[in-house]
């Protein structure tokens, strides 16, 4: 799960004009991204169930030792069901979550703003 987030956040940023990975001499400008929470959970209901599932990342801006910008990105996937879910059904809805996080993570104009500056 944790490599494919990094390549889904070095895919989105590279796309934005960033060279992620590209350490570069004097450069000290960087992101940290933190897989905060990752919550599966079925609320039973008489007939049929919710099955929820919420993600959290938190990105961090880095600049010259310094974290002038941080914020944490929510995604989730909720849907009534009424049997057991198997792998791929439940990797569908998890890969949903995290997708929302690092869409919304990567839509961040101040997040973006902020590494740009230390370009």
């Amino acid at each position: 799960m944790v490599a494919a987030v990094q390549r889904a956040l070095a895919d989105g940023l590279e796309k934005k004009g960033f060279k992620p990975g590209a350490a570069q001499l004097g450069n000290n400008t960087g992101i940290r991204v933190e897989i905060r929470n990752l919550d599966y959970v079925i609320i039973q209901g008489f007939w049929a169930g919710t099955l929820r599932v919420d993600a959290g990342l938190k990105a961090i801006c880095i600049r010259n030792g310094l974290r002038p910008y941080e914020k944490l990105y929510h995604g989730e996937f909720v849907e009534s069901i009424q049997v057991v879910q198997g792998k791929e059904a439940n990797e569908r809805y998890i890969n949903t979550a995290l997708s929302d996080a690092v869409n919304s993570l990567l839509s961040d104009r101040e997040l973006l703003e902020c590494l740009a500056q230390g370009i």
